[in-house]
Protein backbone atom coordinates (compact mmCIF):
# COMPACT_ATOMS: atom_id res chain seq x y z
CA UNK A 1 0.00 0.00 0.00
CA UNK A 2 1.38 3.47 -1.27
CA UNK A 3 0.84 6.52 0.86
CA UNK A 4 -1.33 8.91 -1.05
CA UNK A 5 -0.33 12.08 -2.67
CA UNK A 6 -0.24 15.38 -0.98
CA UNK A 7 -2.21 16.28 -3.83
CA UNK A 8 -5.14 14.36 -2.97
CA UNK A 9 -4.78 15.07 0.49
CA UNK A 10 -5.51 18.73 -0.32
CA UNK A 11 -8.77 18.14 -2.79
CA UNK A 12 -11.16 20.44 -1.29
CA UNK A 13 -13.35 17.76 0.62
CA UNK A 14 -13.73 16.28 4.11
CA UNK A 15 -10.19 15.10 4.28
CA UNK A 16 -9.51 11.86 7.13
CA UNK A 17 -7.16 13.95 9.10
CA UNK A 18 -5.62 12.97 11.82
CA UNK A 19 -6.95 8.86 11.93
CA UNK A 20 -5.44 8.60 8.53
CA UNK A 21 -2.13 9.56 9.76
CA UNK A 22 -2.45 7.25 12.76
CA UNK A 23 -3.11 4.22 10.34
CA UNK A 24 0.11 5.20 7.81
CA UNK A 25 2.44 6.33 10.53
CA UNK A 26 2.06 3.93 13.43
CA UNK A 27 0.05 0.45 12.32
CA UNK A 28 1.89 0.90 8.51
CA UNK A 29 4.96 2.40 9.68
CA UNK A 30 5.49 4.44 6.09
CA UNK A 31 6.22 8.38 6.39
CA UNK A 32 3.83 10.37 5.17
CA UNK A 33 4.76 14.62 4.77
CA UNK A 34 1.43 15.93 5.28
CA UNK A 35 1.12 19.93 5.56
CA UNK A 36 -0.79 20.79 8.92
CA UNK A 37 -3.35 22.80 6.98
CA UNK A 38 -4.62 19.36 6.10
CA UNK A 39 -4.87 18.21 9.70
CA UNK A 40 -6.83 21.21 11.25
CA UNK A 41 -10.42 21.80 10.26
CA UNK A 42 -11.95 24.61 8.14
CA UNK A 43 -13.19 27.46 9.76
CA UNK A 44 -16.72 28.44 8.97
CA UNK A 45 -17.26 31.06 6.14
CA UNK A 46 -19.27 33.10 7.66
CA UNK A 47 -20.52 33.99 11.47
CA UNK A 48 -23.83 33.88 11.84
CA UNK A 49 -25.33 37.78 12.83
CA UNK A 50 -26.59 37.72 16.92
CA UNK A 51 -28.58 41.29 17.05
CA UNK A 52 -27.75 42.96 20.24
CA UNK A 53 -30.78 43.96 22.48
CA UNK A 54 -30.77 48.32 20.97
CA UNK A 55 -31.01 46.67 17.44
CA UNK A 56 -33.74 44.37 18.05
CA UNK A 57 -35.68 47.30 19.31
CA UNK A 58 -34.74 49.34 16.48
CA UNK A 59 -36.23 47.32 14.29
CA UNK A 60 -39.27 46.38 16.46
CA UNK A 61 -39.98 50.35 16.55
CA UNK A 62 -39.87 50.22 12.79
CA UNK A 63 -42.90 47.44 12.70
CA UNK A 64 -46.68 48.11 13.37
CA UNK A 65 -49.76 46.11 13.26
CA UNK A 66 -49.67 42.11 12.94
CA UNK A 67 -45.99 42.76 11.55
CA UNK A 68 -45.10 43.59 14.94
CA UNK A 69 -46.74 41.29 16.94
CA UNK A 70 -44.94 38.28 14.67
CA UNK A 71 -42.02 39.42 15.03
CA UNK A 72 -42.64 40.04 19.02
CA UNK A 73 -43.78 36.45 19.15
CA UNK A 74 -40.83 35.07 17.25
CA UNK A 75 -37.97 36.76 18.81
CA UNK A 76 -39.86 36.35 22.69
CA UNK A 77 -40.45 32.44 22.78
CA UNK A 78 -37.64 32.19 19.84
CA UNK A 79 -39.94 30.15 17.49
CA UNK A 80 -38.78 29.44 13.80
CA UNK A 81 -40.25 31.55 10.61
CA UNK A 82 -42.37 28.65 9.46
CA UNK A 83 -43.27 27.82 12.73
CA UNK A 84 -44.51 31.50 13.35
CA UNK A 85 -46.70 31.50 10.02
CA UNK A 86 -47.89 28.44 11.35
CA UNK A 87 -49.65 29.19 14.79
CA UNK A 88 -52.96 29.55 15.53
CA UNK A 89 -54.71 30.51 17.97
CA UNK A 90 -55.35 27.22 20.29
CA UNK A 91 -52.00 27.16 20.10
CA UNK A 92 -51.16 29.58 22.80
CA UNK A 93 -52.09 28.98 26.17
CA UNK A 94 -51.99 32.34 27.56
CA UNK A 95 -52.67 30.64 31.63
CA UNK A 96 -49.76 29.06 31.31
CA UNK A 97 -47.95 31.18 29.33
CA UNK A 98 -47.29 28.33 26.36
CA UNK A 99 -47.11 28.17 23.02
CA UNK A 100 -46.67 25.51 21.19
CA UNK A 101 -45.15 25.23 17.75
CA UNK A 102 -46.17 22.62 15.01
CA UNK A 103 -44.25 20.57 12.49
CA UNK A 104 -40.62 22.29 13.18
CA UNK A 105 -37.48 21.12 12.36
CA UNK A 106 -37.65 17.25 11.91
CA UNK A 107 -41.34 17.50 11.75
CA UNK A 108 -41.91 17.90 15.43
CA UNK A 109 -43.74 19.92 18.10
CA UNK A 110 -42.60 21.50 20.19
CA UNK A 111 -43.99 23.96 23.94
CA UNK A 112 -42.06 26.95 24.21
CA UNK A 113 -42.48 29.56 26.43
CA UNK A 114 -44.39 32.99 25.97
CA UNK A 115 -42.65 36.15 27.24
CA UNK A 116 -44.58 38.03 29.92
CA UNK A 117 -44.78 41.27 28.22
CA UNK A 118 -46.90 39.31 25.27
CA UNK A 119 -49.27 37.86 27.53
CA UNK A 120 -51.62 40.67 27.60
CA UNK A 121 -54.19 40.34 24.14
CA UNK A 122 -52.87 43.53 21.72
CA UNK A 123 -55.94 46.16 21.44
CA UNK A 124 -58.34 45.88 18.72
CA UNK A 125 -58.61 48.23 16.13
CA UNK A 126 -60.92 50.72 18.25
CA UNK A 127 -58.18 50.72 20.99
CA UNK A 128 -60.38 48.33 23.36
CA UNK A 129 -59.40 44.95 23.94
CA UNK A 130 -60.44 41.79 22.17
CA UNK A 131 -63.80 40.53 22.61
CA UNK A 132 -63.55 37.73 25.05
CA UNK A 133 -60.31 38.48 26.80
CA UNK A 134 -59.92 37.65 30.43
CA UNK A 135 -60.20 41.27 32.19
Amino acid sequence: MSPPSSAWLQQPRIRPGAPFLFLYRSILEISVDVPVSVLTARTPRHLPAVFTCAEVQAVLAHMHGPHLRMAQVRYGSGVRLLEGLRLRVKDLDVARRQLTAHDGKGEQDRVTMVPLALSNPPPGPSGASCPGACE
